[in-house]
């Protein structure tokens, strides 16, 4: 990574990661219950399996579009616009490719899935890492 970028604090990282995951599952969860509404009732029917299914692909979809397709297009996720950060390849500090990015969000999900409840769990201090030779700087 050159010199003249400075890497992302911790803080900054942390809320760019909520930011993000509260983007995702609120879109989720809106177009879930769009597909879930029972047009007798007009109401949702959340213990329907159709439910869950829906929140979790659009959940799953709105994170891709948010961390890979924005990037790609040369901005960055919801949460590191707002955090002022941005992802740059370790090497040169170029703009990551796609595959990198792709690799990267997957590593995310591992990171939220396995690593964030082991991590609570043992009460450790495990910071978040960066991945698929990307680094997280300040814009």
């Amino acid at each position: 990574m050159t010199g003249k970028l400075r890497p992302a604090s911790e803080a900054r990282r942390a809320f760019s990661s909520a930011v993000d995951a509260i983007l995702s599952l609120a879109g989720g969860l809106a177009g879930a219950a769009a597909l879930s509404v029972d047009p007798a009732e007009g109401t949702v029917r959340l213990g329907e399996p159709r439910f869950w299914i829906a929140l979790a692909g659009i959940a799953l979809g709105v994170s891709f579009c948010n961390h890979v397709v924005l990037t790609a297009l040369g901005l960055a996720s919801v949460g590191k616009l707002l955090t002022g950060t941005r992802l740059v390849r370790e090497s040169d500090g170029a703009r990551p490719g796609l595959l990198q990015m792709v690799r990267r969000w997957l590593w995310g999900f591992y990171w939220m899935l396995v690593i964030v409840p082991i991590s609570v769990a043992s009460m450790s201090d495990v910071n978040q890492e960066d991945m698929a030779g990307l680094r997280l700087v300040r814009r």
